[in-house]
């Protein structure tokens, strides 16, 4: 039991919640034996992983195929999109509400259980579903709200630490968004590619568009700016950016 078990769970950290048992075969195989004899190689075992035709063919089925991003990984996701350079503060003070803090598991069985059914899906799994609450999904947008679109140098979740010697804080130069927000559609294409390998679809891109045409400023390249961060969080909180493929 310990191949499929052991496979099966770490499908579902890297790849997907739900891996179809065929997966889950292929990869117990390769646990079992590496190519040259070898059982329980995990290096042989991960690159099997994610070089499976299951990991490698894009799918647009947001119900089995995927699986929602953790806290830590959708927050550090979002900070590597912006370009921002961080000492890590941000996280600790704000994703603690979201119910995921780095090393800080509430039991030896981590922040999740890996068989937690998705309410109403019908026999579906979503381990870190385990964490969405009425509470956690509104602190889930309010903190992307905040490091997006609100998300001016000097915030109080990214000000230095004053008490921690060598602290930065956090910074993003939204300098080059603005300028690429001074065409929209240009940087609609650019969003869709690096944060959604594009799977944005012409109902969104339409409906941002339209909402980049009522955030105006009598500074154009101020106006840029507002318009390329509105669009950065209407990006990372659609199903698209949620839901890691």
């Amino acid at each position: 039991n310990v191949a499929p078990f052991v496979s099966r769970q770490l499908i579902q950290h890297l790849v997907m919640s739900n891996p179809p048992p065929d997966y889950v075969a292929r990869i117990s195989a390769v646990f079992e034996n590496n190519g040259s004899g070898v059982r329980g190689d995990l290096r042989a075992v991960v690159r099997a992983i994610l070089l499976d035709p299951a990991a490698r063919t894009p799918s647009t089925d947001y119900e089995t195929g995927g699986k929602l991003r953790d806290p830590v990984l959708l927050t550090t996701s979002v900070m590597r999109l912006v370009g921002a350079r961080t000492d890590g503060y941000a996280f600790l003070r704000r994703i603690s509400a979201l119910g995921q803090v780095p090393f800080e598991s509430p039991s030896v069985f981590n922040f999740y259980p890996p068989d937690y059914a998705l309410p109403g899906g019908e026999g579906l799994q979503s381990p870190s579903q385990a964490l969405m609450d009425l509470s956690t999904v509104y602190e889930r947008h309010n903190l992307l709200y905040d490091w997006t679109y609100n998300g001016y140098n000097g915030r109080w979740d990214w000000n230095p630490l004053g008490d921690f010697p060598g602290s930065t804080g956090t910074q993003v130069d939204w300098t080059p968004w603005g300028r690429l927000a001074q065409t929209p559609e240009r940087l609609l294409d650019t969003l869709d590619a690096i944060a959604l390998e594009e799977d944005l679809t012409p109902e969104q891109r339409a409906a941002i568009l339209e909402s980049l045409r009522h955030r105006t400023n009598n500074d154009p390249l101020i106006q840029a700016e507002i318009q390329a961060r509105q669009a950065i969080y209407l990006i990372v909180t659609s199903p698209q950016f949620q839901i890691d493929h």
